[in-house]
């Protein structure tokens, strides 16, 4: 299948690379490809990487319901704190204009 980037962003962190790039397929129908790179051993430099594609609503939906984990009080305060506290702020750069 024959896709184009209409849009992306990048966000670099410490050992980690997060790509989202909204595409559009030959019949215009729109998707969202994630791709995501992590250094998990320096020595050997082996990287994991994961490419997933979500519809439109799948990645809206789950735009929302991350945000509810993320920021529910009990999740965010006694489930995830560890994890939560060990995430370094990430550069991020997009060819999207804000506004």
């Amino acid at each position: 299948m024959k896709a184009k980037a209409i849009n992306g962003i990048i966000s670099k962190g410490i050992n980690f690379r997060v790509e989202v790039i909204l595409m559009e397929g030959e019949s215009g129908e729109k998707f969202f490809f994630v791709t995501t790179k992590r250094l998990t051993d320096f020595k050997t430099r082996n990287i994991t990487k994961t490419e997933n594609v979500y519809s439109v609503e799948t990645f809206a939906v789950l735009a929302h319901i991350s945000n509810f984990f993320i920021e529910h009080p009990t999740i965010k305060n006694k489930v995830l704190l560890k994890e939560l506290s060990k995430i370094k702020p990430a550069n991020t750069s997009t060819d999207l204009k804000t506004h």
